[in-house]
C-alpha cells in the first residue's frame, strides 16, 4: 500500500465515497493511486500540462496499482476535461495565484464542479479574496506539517449560495477564521512563524532603513500588533 504525506493523506480524506475527481498537475499520481486502492468507487482523471509528469504517474500506476485503468489528460489546468464530467478538483502544490488563473481560464467547467480541494503554496490571502469574489465559498480549512512547512488546504464550494466563514478584516484572507473556530492545532505556530517574520523585516528596517521606509515601517509594526492580537485569541 502507499503511503502519503500528511498533506496528501488530508486531502485524500475530503474526497467521499463515490465522487469523481480530476486531480490537476497530478505530479506522480500519488492521490489517484491511493483513491484507487482504498477502493472507494472513486473515479479519476489525471491531468498535467507536460507529458514527463504524465509518464511518471503512468510509471506509478504501474508499480503500485497495476489494474488501474488510468485516464491521463496532457493540457493546461481543467481544459483537458468537460463540464460536468468530475465532482472535485484537486488543484495542489503551486502558487496561490496560478490556482486563481486555473479557476479564471474555465469557469463554465469550474463552476460544474461541486467542491475544490486547493492546496496553495503561497499567495493564500489573494486566493481567498478570488474565492470569495467569484462565488467558491469555503467550507472548511486545514493546516498540515510537511517537512519544515505548513501546508494550508482549503474546501471550497462552488455554491455561492452557501456560506461558511466572513472575512471582518485584510488579514482574515491570510489567515482563517475557520482555523480559529475549528481550533487547529498547528495554528499557534503559523502565527508565531509569521510574527518571527515580520519581526526580523522590523529589525532590519530599523537597522538599514533610510528616510523613504517610514510607512514600511508603520505597516510592518502594525502587521505585528495584527498577529499579537490573533494569538491571544487562542
Amino acid at each position: 500500500m502507499l503511503q502519503l504525506s500528511e498533506r496528501l493523506q488530508r486531502i485524500v480524506a475530503n474526497i467521499n465515497v463515490g465522487e469523481s475527481v480530476v486531480d490537476v498537475g497530478t505530479d506522480h499520481g500519488m492521490v489517484p493511486i491511493v483513491l484507487y486502492q482504498n477502493n472507494n468507487g472513486v473515479r479519476t482523471i489525471l491531468t498535467d500540462v507536460k507529458q514527463g509528469p504524465l509518464q511518471k504517474a503512468r510509471e506509478n500506476i504501474l508499480r503500485y496499482a497495476p489494474s488501474m485503468t488510468p485516464d491521463l489528460r496532457q493540457g493546461n489546468g481543467l481544459a483537458p476535461i468537460r463540464a460536468g464530467e468530475v465532482d472535485v478538483a484537486v488543484i495542489a502544490g503551486m502558487g496561490g495565484q496560478l490556482i486563481e488563473k486555473i479557476l479564471s481560464e474555465q469557469p463554465v467547467i469550474a463552476k460544474s464542479l461541486k467542491k475544490l480541494i486547493l492546496q496553495p503554496r503561497n499567495a493564500q490571502d489573494k486566493l481567498r479574496m478570488f474565492l470569495e469574489r467569484q462565488g467558491y465559498p469555503v467550507r472548511d480549512e486545514f493546516l498540515v506539517r510537511e517537512g519544515n512547512f505548513l501546508c494550508e488546504i482549503i474546501v471550497a464550494d462552488t455554491d455561492a449560495g452557501k456560506h461558511w466563514v466572513t472575512y471582518q478584516d485584510p488579514i482574515d484572507y491570510e489567515i482563517s477564521p475557520l482555523l480559529f473556530h475549528k481550533k487547529d492545532a498547528l495554528l499557534p505556530e503559523l502565527l508565531r512563524k509569521k510574527l518571527e517574520i515580520e519581526t526580523g523585516i522590523l529589525d532590519e528596517i530599523s537597522t538599514h532603513g533610510n528616510p523613504g521606509t517610514e510607512l514600511r515601517f508603520e505597516a510592518v509594526k502594525q502587521r505585528i500588533l495584527d498577529l499579537e492580537r490573533l494569538l491571544k485569541l487562542i
